[in-house]
């Protein structure tokens, strides 16, 4: 018995976390995922990871988000799955845990602590000159300036999972830094074929990026940035 109620445990534990870095759609969009991390802990066990692994598959946690008493939420989910009763018992002890979770409580907590407070964000960028190595990195120090409008940014992100962390909110700005400059940096280092690019001058060429977070709902109070160039002497060996 205290076997199966660890085994219980862990698998509800794995499942809370899960939704709470994902969303509650990730459940249904990717079970395969949920399955690995299940046969992962060796506490839940190959015949437990299979059992969820095939509720997910039929969103199960979807299908009965609005029943609270255990009882009839192991007769519904025998009615969906066909599932024998110790299995939907089973099931039913996940999911009424999962299920009973305050996750409307825990909504935008972690875009809530984002506007609370100033961030760093960074950005590394490689390219190359004539096969010289060229790199330069970035940071920006930021706040937010207007919550609404980064809500609106996010929006997409939120709806797909309104327990994005504040740390997440950062990786998601990181990777449109990313998307942003990189294309720039390529095209900086590569422009000339006769001359090196001029490194230090490469932001001051490139963007406004007061502008660019200021459409985010940011406001960048200072950033700092360096770079370099390997030295000429390296490109006779390559």
């Amino acid at each position: 018995m205290k076997n199966n109620e660890k085994r219980i445990e862990s698998a509800t534990n794995i499942l809370i976390s899960t939704v709470l870095e994902n969303g509650f759609n990730f459940l249904s969009s990717s079970p395969d995922i949920i399955y690995k991390a299940l046969l992962n802990d060796k506490n839940v066990g190959e015949g437990l990871s299979a059992t969820i692994y095939y509720a997910l598959l039929l969103d199960i946690p979807n299908k009965v988000k609005d029943i609270k008493d255990k009882e009839v939420l192991s007769k519904r989910i025998s009615e969906i799955s066909h599932l024998k009763k110790d299995f939907s018992d089973i099931l039913a002890s996940i999911l009424v845990t999962l299920l009973s979770q305050s996750w409307k409580e825990k909504e935008y907590i972690g875009f809530n602590e984002f506007c609370d407070f100033s961030w760093d964000l960074e950005y590394s960028g490689l390219s190359s000159w004539k096969r010289l190595d060229c790199t330069c990195e970035f940071c920006f120090s930021i706040e937010v300036d207007n919550k609404k409008k980064l809500e609106s940014f996010l929006s997409q992100y939120l709806k797909n999972n309104p327990f994005l962390s504040a740390a997440d909110i950062c990786k998601v700005l990181e990777n449109k830094l990313d998307e942003l400059i990189s294309p720039e940096f390529e095209d900086y280092c590569t422009e000339d074929d006769y001359y090196p690019p001029v490194l230090e001058d490469f932001p001051d060429n490139c963007f406004e990026f007061n502008e660019i977070f200021e459409t985010w709902g940011l406001t960048l109070i200072d950033y700092s940035y360096k770079s370099s160039m390997e030295d000429f002497s390296a490109w006779r060996y390559k």
